[in-house]
């Protein structure tokens, strides 16, 4: 068995590749306004590996031997903490503090909530906001808020003063950069390998194998969207889109032969 636990923090401006030509600071007349944490800023990370071949009937002598014998359990457990999300600005994350055009360049723009942000990193079933204020309102009605919540924290005038969660401004707010304010939801997967070994002979085996991915088939919602200049899918796990972020259950089958 192997096992590994990671505590970790994850601070900078924003890496990006030396080709990006499209990716600006959020303020630039302050650079240490960009500063927070990394997209990828993962607080806590779980890892587990398992081989197991039990011993009895190792030798595969007679039927029970050659049905009992020979075979390997191998899991593997992942699971991480939440990522951060970003607060969108309400003209697409660039232009609040006039850094760039919103139409060509973007930046790791964050809006500034007005008081505590209600986030429990759960998914809740059936939530929807209403049709008069246009939030909440996409997708299949799965979101990271209470219905109730989405309304509340929603930015029904695109993020302006009075918001619950507004845009920045200039020579008010400070630090709105990184990868975001908020955590989506946190995440866990198990995979599945099993095999048997078939002894024919002292020089001729065969090993046949069962692989799973996603073994339990755990859907894994994907993170929500917070964004001010589209705010029917604020909250909105998937973005309005497809909810689930992994993959279903795989299975796949193999055999060798040993001589």
């Amino acid at each position: 068995m192997k096992t590994n636990f990671t505590m970790s923090k994850a601070l900078g401006t924003g890496n990006v590749v030396q080709a990006s030509s499209s990716f600006s600071t959020v303020d630039p007349f302050n650079i240490g306004n960009n500063y927070g944490v990394q997209s990828y800023d993962q607080k806590f990370n779980f890892n587990l590996f398992l081989n197991y071949a039990p011993p009895f009937y190792s030798s595969q002598k007679g039927l029970i031997g050659h049905l009992a014998g020979g075979w390997s359990i191998s899991p593997l457990f992942v699971y991480g903490s939440a990522f951060p999300v970003q607060l969108n600005t309400g003209n697409g994350d660039c232009g609040s503090l006039g850094e760039c055009n919103t139409a060509y360049v973007g930046a790791n723009e964050n809006m500034v909530p007005a008081g505590p942000f209600p986030i429990s990193g759960s998914r809740n079933q059936n939530a929807f906001g209403t049709k008069a204020s246009g939030c909440g309102t996409a997708g299949a009605g799965q979101n990271i808020f209470s219905s109730a919540q989405i309304v509340a924290t929603c930015p029904q005038g695109g993020g302006i003063f009075g918001d619950p969660v507004r845009n920045p401004i200039l020579g008010l707010d400070g630090q709105i950069g990184g990868g975001g304010p908020v955590r989506g939801l946190p995440f866990w997967n198990l995979d599945l390998g099993i095999s048997k070994r078939i002894r024919v002979t002292e020089r001729f085996s065969a090993s046949a194998h069962f692989d799973f991915t996603n073994v339990l088939n755990h859907m894994q919602a994907a993170d929500p969207c917070f964004n001010g200049f589209d705010t029917s899918t604020w909250g909105v796990l998937g973005c309005g889109g497809n909810v689930q972020a992994n993959d279903a259950r795989r299975m796949q089958l193999g055999i060798t032969f040993n001589f």
